[in-house]
């Protein structure tokens, strides 16, 4: 009888290993096609109903189902439904649901973005920007750069200062998740010169105090991200162009007479009025 049992037991268990062994695990996030963020509570089921989970707080899943046993459906209510192929179970999947019937223009996207820039602290320099949404795809800002200890790549000068930046940004692609945008600027700045290094032959340097008000513009195009299931955590990267020319002599005649000249080369590369200007801040949306 012992024996019987026991022979019943192994074949239980092996008929439960037959069965684990056919089943796959599927990972993978529900997505908003519009908006672009993760949709909870979700319903994700077999076609034959055996399986189910429903989606977390930031549209994650995960799912034991049998492979090559019909798709996997995605439900939840004013959305299509999906069927994902459950033959690809070793990838993690991004399903986009579709709205039905959504109205567009009733879509609410975070109309105000403050950012912060602290890169700029190498070149001795604080960088804050505010942006807030005018009309659809558009939005105004101001961007404040503080130099509180200008440095520069190339040159020895020493300086303090201030740049400020009324921007215009249109965004070319954009949903709650993210959006790429051009962006337009006129720039206006003073800065105070407590030496600038002019030179004689190359040889002899002497310095200058020196103030000034310059003023240019910019364009630059970029992308800003929402971070994962932080919903109003946010990188804005962007790369542009500037035209910002200093605003002080590159030549002085000295106390003798001698003819004086200075390099600004330092101004363009990498100085406050660099050419090619690379922007990456983190900040908050709402």
């Amino acid at each position: 009888m012992r024996y019987n049992l026991l022979i019943v037991l192994l074949l239980f268990c092996g008929y439960l290993s037959a069965q684990n062994s056919n089943l796959y695990r599927y990972l993978g996030k529900v997505y908003d096609k519009k908006t672009g963020l993760g949709i909870e509570g979700v319903t994700v089921f077999t076609i034959d109903s055996v399986y189910s989970v429903i989606s977390g707080k930031s549209g994650k899943f995960a799912i034991m189902a049998p492979k090559n046993n019909g798709p996997l459906i995605f439900y939840k209510d004013s959305y299509k439904w999906y069927h994902l192929d459950t033959k690809s179970h070793n990838t993690i999947h991004r399903v986009h649901l579709e709205r039905l019937n959504v109205d567009t223009t009733k879509l609410v996207f975070p109309k105000n973005t403050i950012v912060y820039y602290p890169v700029k602290l190498i070149l001795g320099a604080i960088s804050a920007s505010y942006y807030g949404s005018i009309k659809n795809n558009f939005s105004g800002g101001i961007n404040i750069k503080y130099y509180y200890k200008g440095r520069q790549l190339f040159g020895s000068e020493e300086f303090t200062g201030v740049k400020v930046s009324p921007t215009v940004r249109y965004f070319i692609k954009r949903n709650c998740s993210y959006g790429f945008y051009a962006e337009g600027k006129i720039i206006v700045g003073y800065f105070d010169f407590t030496r600038l290094n002019y030179t004689y032959s190359n040889k002899i340097t002497v310095n200058f105090p020196t103030t000034f008000w310059t003023g240019g513009v910019g364009a630059s195009v970029g992308i800003m991200d929402v971070l994962g299931d932080l919903k109003h955590v946010v990188l804005d990267l962007s790369i542009g162009v500037q035209i910002f020319p200093s605003n002080y002599p590159t030549e002085k005649t000295g106390e003798h007479g001698n003819e004086l000249s200075h390099n600004s080369l330092w101004w363009i590369a990498g100085g406050p009025g660099s050419l090619i200007e690379i922007n990456l801040g983190i900040g908050g949306i709402f």
